[in-house]
């Protein structure tokens, strides 16, 4: 293998090939690399360098961009008599996108730390939300009332859970 040039035309067994260089790809890489060093720079100046909390995708944080509020895989809604059914259902639809922790109380809201640049408890926040969202999609519109006000997914689980007979 021979290269030849900037690196866009090259050699293999005796065929010649040429990679057409996109026009703004250098341009965009400088423009990056100023970004980093502007950033960088500023947080030497500053003396604080913050910590970046990642979201794996084995995260009980992680949410798919294709999963919005309105979206739950399940078609069974709560209507006030079928709640032993809708509970199995809801519990294995959260069990499959890891976010059981949420409704039973497991994972708690994490103090927010200084260091941080994008907060545990942010990431805490959105997904509780989120799953609060999937719940009160899940009730019918009669019975939404009340936990509508409710803000933690758990409560709205335990409160659902206690008004049964």
């Amino acid at each position: 293998m021979q290269f030849k040039g900037r690196g866009q035309e090259y050699t293999i067994a005796s065929h010649t090939y040429t990679k057409p260089i996109p026009r703004c790809s250098w341009y965009q890489s400088q423009v990056r690399n100023n970004v980093s060093l502007i950033a960088s720079h500023h947080e030497r100046l500053s003396g604080v360098q913050k910590k970046r909390f990642v979201i794996g995708p084995h995260s009980p944080y992680f949410l798919h961009p294709s999963e919005g509020p309105s979206v739950m895989t399940t078609t069974v809604v709560f209507d006030g008599k079928n709640y032993n059914l809708w509970e199995r259902v809801v519990r294995t639809a959260l069990k499959e996108k890891n976010k059981l922790v949420f409704i039973y109380g497991t994972l708690t809201r994490p103090k927010p730390k200084e260091d941080e640049e994008f907060l545990e408890a942010d990431a805490w926040d959105m997904t509780n939300f989120m799953l609060c969202s999937w719940l009160l999609n899940l009730i019918d519109p009669k019975l939404r009332m009340s936990i509508a006000y409710l803000d933690m997914a758990k409560i709205m689980w335990d409160d659902m859970k206690n008004s049964m007979p």
